[in-house]
């Protein structure tokens, strides 16, 4: 009778090993969820004259009106936005993100006509 209570032992400690890992693949992390940005109404609103250097201008195609939806960003990745016309949008990417890098691939974005740094121009005459 012994070796059949081992056995027992073993597929019962087997199960929970099985049933274990199953549940700790299927749990995650929830601070490491990604949350896409689907529109500008989940952006805090931008003021155009705050933290100009981390502003980026979205020239959308002439095909889609401006979306940030479409573009495929995170939520880590983008603080606030506002939207200026029917085709640009003006975005503040959060100070952890390259925004070089961030704006090479927005430009790949089949959506955008173009994105860059916004900037103020001053003149002055003397």
């Amino acid at each position: 009778m012994k070796p059949s209570k081992n056995i027992v032992i073993l597929v019962i400690g087997l199960s929970v090993i099985v049933l274990l890992t199953f549940l700790s693949a299927g749990h995650r992390d929830k601070s490491q969820e990604v949350t896409m940005i689907s529109s500008m109404d989940e952006l805090e609103l931008l003021d155009i004259n705050d933290h100009l250097e981390r502003q980026v201008v979205i020239i959308y195609n002439e095909e889609v009106k401006a979306d940030i939806g479409l573009l495929g960003l995170r939520q880590d990745q983008v603080i606030k936005g506002r939207n200026l016309s029917e085709h640009v949008d003006v975005i503040e990417v959060d100070e952890q993100v390259d925004i070089d890098q961030f704006i090479e691939e927005l430009n790949k974005n089949e959506f955008v006509l173009s994105a860059d740094r916004n900037g103020v121009l001053r003149t002055s005459t003397e």
